[in-house]
């Protein structure tokens, strides 16, 4: 819920359109359907996955990929994907950790699902040891970006809702 109130604020403050800003919250809301998905059919291995990412200091996404193969951003992707939801929606979601896999290169709904996302697991990094999402300043940086990240932190902070 955090993260797709934040990616609705940082969507507005961006000014990108009213359809995007409902979108961000949308996309932000479900960007991490694919780790319920695999939790909940894949109980052992996702919890060997998370245990990974805790005992070798990674992020969960990497994790996932050596364990399935695949991240919980590109199942959940997929899944909405055969739900028909639209495509922007989508590719925030299956590049929410990895911006700079896609092709965009401006900020769109993409860059405020991935920046809400990262901060909302950098506030809560003492509950979600492991789990911490890293904000991808080269992609920031590619859009031109990169120096007003610190103006979306206190949004974060002032969110009055927990992961």
């Amino acid at each position: 819920m955090a993260t797709g109130i934040l990616a609705k604020k940082i969507a507005q403050a961006e000014s990108l359109g009213k359809d995007t800003v409902n979108d961000a919250f949308t996309a932000g809301l479900l960007h991490d359907l694919g780790r319920v998905i695999l939790a909940s059919n894949l109980p052992r291995e996702y919890g060997e996955a998370m245990a990974c990412s805790q005992q070798d200091e990674i992020l969960l996404c990497e994790a996932e990929q050596r364990i399935f193969g695949s991240t919980h951003a590109e199942v959940g992707a997929y899944l909405l994907e055969l739900w028909g939801l639209p495509d922007t929606i989508l590719e925030s979601i299956a590049f929410h950790h990895e911006p700079s896999k896609s092709a965009l290169d401006d900020f769109c709904l993409l860059s405020a699902v991935h920046v809400a996302d990262s901060l909302t697991s950098e506030a809560h990094s003492d509950e979600e040891k492991g789990l911490v999402a890293n904000i991808d300043a080269d992609y920031l940086s590619r859009i031109g970006m990169e120096a007003i990240i610190e103006n979306w932190r206190p949004c974060c902070q002032n969110l009055s809702i927990g992961v």
